[in-house]
């Protein structure tokens, strides 16, 4: 069971259990890294807490001890690990988790029934925090010997039952076999292995006063006291009664607060509940700037060799004609037959199509293929000079080059990546490309190697690299001090953009360009989130929350016909907006909401998007609901799941605009609407294909096409005194384009 201790002077924590500390004082020093007002660090059951006294300042502080045990029992999974540290990392899952370890201290502080039954629920609520967004994964990197198999393995199974018979038949042996090959590689017999591991285990279940002698020798795998306690003696010399009775004694004195006081210090950690869900933004047409649509500068385009059949031609010649990107961004794959007298053929292929319809191109140069092929560089210059002279140098100038590496970083591979960059460089300064080489492609969120590559570019190891670029990808991955592999899932809701202000944060006044290349944030066994209207809703979210602080955000490839992974069903959850059969998705939507800004941006907020041109006003707005523990935990395809059950909430969102500054006169303001109603693929199968029928035709397509729109709505208002209130309702993951046209 969870308990609280408040502490107002340093202390060593080496229990067996998951330890929170939530910061209430002046910074303090915690496991040598400091810790402001308000921080939260966890530390996993395995490792120690230290808190070094403060001199100066008054320290308190509250530390939750968590029984791992507990927390195993609840979620039936023995491989428990947490990231948790408020003061390294910028994460919008942070405030629930405050606000939860708030409401427990007050909770805790009182003696009323209510206030226990309160402390109750947030436990559970904690308990669901951790699991959802704070969790973690290890995997160890090169072959382990049989010695830290053995190690493994009985660290695992130690609590459980576990017989020499058991053990060697897992390895495959028999077990006269096993215990003699156990003792020639551990030193001892593999029973006195067990039971010193079960005792170290126990002896920090001892220093938790809660938990009884049964409880403890349970946990750590005995059979029974008399059996714990006879083991436990012959190590120690002394029962574990007596044990427990001196630590007890030696205990550190925590602080009884009262709850007055406590609800004084935690002062706003605790958010104002809204009456309803509403949402206010103020504009004044007078001021305005220009609008910077980096979200129309870049897209992916996926396979590009399938741009040759005609039906995925239409498709993105109808799906540029609306959105007019700037950019294409291919990777220029290494030839198989590549020689001397290699014609580019292929290449002129689909890069003559695409030239045609005045697009430019942003070549991805996979490093791990530079650094296999030796012939790169000499193909890269003969594709230089072949185009610089079929479409002509000025052209070839304006078009982008990127070296791209997604990797954790070492020492190692960015010496390898700095000698790939510079002899690219130089290749593209002969030719005076524009612009300078793109780079490296770091894994948004793995701060480590981003630090440790900067380190290396600001010692002039690696060359400076203006445009940086990053792949936002649905889990994180980095290593720890002893070259594990670490993996969580992303799940803060505002994760690009506080992994963005994190990088700018590291970089501090350095001159950079930011440019996200690749944005994948579904999890495999959830596909089908992009036919949904989430997908575009979260498009319009990612994009407000990003403006200002991105060059450009490359989407996925526009079309299902462009990706590798496709069948012959209708929808199969591909990246693309426009089905492999033309179907236009609701994420399509969203870009052509997007695409239709004016030439000023008005105002903008996390909801809407308020751009002019002229009189005429454009407003684009969503309403994003949170995905929930469903999403984020299932692990196969074996469990099903309405889709409204993977969200938080599907609360309804009311947006209102107060606009002034208008020409007076007439107005009729448009609204296109995309939910579970209208302009949803999706949903609109759902209704016509009934008990899981698959089979259909051309006038079946031509029917979803014609139906797959958004809804429109016409409203004409007149503007008196030089001010606009409208209103907007949004049903959950709705998104909604209202242009407002003035007319005399």
């Amino acid at each position: 069971m969870l308990s609280v201790h408040i502490y107002d002077k340093g202390i060593q924590v080496e229990n067996h259990k998951i330890k929170i500390l939530y910061n209430l004082s002046s910074p303090l020093e915690v496991n040598e890294q400091k810790l402001d007002t308000f921080d939260i660090l966890l530390v996993n059951a395995a490792d120690k807490m230290l808190i070094r006294q403060n001199e100066v300042d008054k320290m308190t502080y509250a530390i939750f001890y968590i029984d791992e045990m507990e927390l195993v029992r609840l979620f039936q999974d023995k491989h428990l690990l947490f990231a948790c540290d408020s003061s390294q990392e910028k994460n919008d899952n942070f405030r629930p988790l405050r606000e939860c370890l708030t409401k427990l201290l007050l909770a805790n502080s009182e003696e009323d029934p209510f206030a226990k039954v309160s402390f109750q629920e947030y436990t559970y609520k904690l308990y669901l925090l951790l699991m959802n967004h704070f969790r973690i994964s290890k995997l160890s990197l090169g072959s382990l010997s049989l010695s830290e198999r053995f190690e493994h393995y009985i660290a695992e199974h130690f609590q459980s039952d576990l017989s020499l018979v058991k053990i060697s038949g897992d390895f495959f042996m028999t077990p006269q076999y096993f215990s003699k090959l156990f003792k020639e590689i551990m030193g001892v017999t593999f029973y006195k292995y067990l039971t010193a591991v079960r005792l170290d285990f126990a002896k920090n279940q001892l220093l938790d006063s809660d938990k009884t002698i049964l409880e403890v020798a349970l946990d750590s795998g005995f059979a029974n006291v008399n059996a714990f306690n006879r083991a436990y003696k012959e190590k120690y010399q002394e029962l574990p009664s007596d044990f427990k009775k001196v630590q007890r004694k030696q205990e550190v004195q925590d602080v009884k607060a009262d709850f007055q006081v406590l609800s004084q210090l935690l002062e706003g950690q605790i958010a104002e509940q809204q009456e309803d869900n509403q949402q206010d933004l103020f504009i004044d047409v007078s001021d305005r700037k220009a609008t910077d649509a980096y979200w129309q500068k870049v897209i992916n385009i996926g396979d590009v060799t399938k741009l040759n059949q005609k039906r995925t031609e239409e498709q993105f010649l109808d799906f540029q004609s609306e959105m007019q990107f700037e950019y294409v961004r291919l990777k220029l794959d290494y030839p198989e037959d590549y020689n001397r007298g290699y014609s580019y053929f292929e290449e002129e292929s689909y890069m003559d199509f695409l030239v045609r319809l005045n697009l430019k191109f942003q070549f991805v140069l996979d490093f791990r293929e530079f650094e296999r092929q030796e012939s790169y560089m000499t193909y890269l210059k003969g594709l230089l000079s072949h185009f610089s002279n079929r479409y002509s140098i000025e052209r070839l100038r304006q078009w982008r080059f990127e070296l791209d590496y997604v990797t954790i970083f070492d020492d190692q591979k960015c010496q390898y990546y700095a000698s790939a960059y510079q002899m690219i460089s130089d290749l593209l300064k002969c030719y005076k490309i524009e612009e300078s080489l793109y780079g490296p492609g770091f894994i948004l969120g793995d701060i480590s190697s981003f630090r440790l590559f900067m380190t290396k570019v600001k010692s002039g190891i690696i060359p400076k690299i203006d445009h940086l670029t990053f792949h936002v990808l649905p889990h994180i991955a980095n290593k720890d001090s002893k070259d594990n592999l670490v993996f969580q899932t992303v799940t803060d809701v505002n994760y690009i953009k506080n992994q963005l202000e994190m990088v700018q944060t590291e970089l501090d006044k350095s001159q950079h360009y930011y440019h996200i290349v690749e944005w994948r944030d579904y999890q495999p066994y959830h596909l089908w989130i992009n036919d949904s209207t989430f997908k575009a809703a979260s498009i319009i979210k990612n994009t407000l929350a990003c403006l200002g602080m991105l060059e450009d955000l490359a989407w996925s490839p526009p079309l299902d016909s462009l990706l590798d992974h496709r069948n012959g069903n209708l929808t199969f959850g591909g990246e693309g907006c426009v089905s492999q059969h033309g179907i236009k998705k609701p994420s399509y939507y969203a870009h052509s909401f997007l695409s239709r800004h004016g030439r000023d941006l008005l105002a903008f907020d996390d909801k809407a998007l308020v751009t002019s041109s002229g009189h005429n006003i454009s407003i684009v707005s969503h309403n994003c609901s949170p995905l929930n523990y469903r999403y984020y935990s299932q692990t196969d395809d074996n469990q099903h799941y309405r889709y409204e059950d993977y969200f938080e909430n599907l609360e309804k969102l009311s947006l209102n605009f107060d606009i002034g500054g208008m020409k007076e006169g007439t107005y009729l303001i448009k609204t296109r609407v995309v939910n579970s109603k209208s302009g949803s693929l999706q949903d609109l199968m759902s209704k016509v294909f009934l008990d899981d029928v698959t089979t259909f035709g051309d006038s079946e397509i031509d029917y979803l096409k014609s139906q797959a729109v958004p809804s429109l709505t016409l409203s004409q208002v007149t503007v008196s005194d030089g001010h606009l209130n409208w209103q907007i309702e949004l049903q959950a993951n709705e998104i909604c384009y209202s242009h407002i046209i003035y007319l005399y």
